[in-house]
């Protein structure tokens, strides 16, 4: 997961040093759950999802888009799938030229 929050900058919001954002992000250490907490909420994400429970990040709105795509029939739902890839793709090849 990639934000843009230098170590220092998540420390700072953590009140922590860069030093134990780093020995988090090696695993050496497990956050207590008021910082995993925090944690999360600058992420915006899920504590499970930090703790490898959850396989991608909680967003209502995409989980609802994807409901909705479980409802239709299977051949529109191979098509919208079909054009998901084909953008990822695109997007992909995109931030790698930059």
């Amino acid at each position: 997961m990639h934000i843009g929050l230098s170590q220092n900058d998540l420390a700072e919001q953590l009140n922590t040093s860069n030093k134990m954002i780093s020995r988090y992000e090696r695993d050496e250490v497990k956050p207590s759950i008021e910082v995993a907490l925090k944690l999360a909420k600058i992420l915006n994400t899920s504590v499970g999802f930090l703790l490898g429970e959850v396989k991608f990040p909680e967003d209502p709105e995409l989980e609802s888009i994807l409901r909705g795509i479980l409802n239709i029939p299977e051949n529109e739902q191979t098509k919208i799938k079909n054009t998901l890839v084909s953008l990822l793709k695109v997007t992909h090849a995109e931030l790698i030229s930059k």
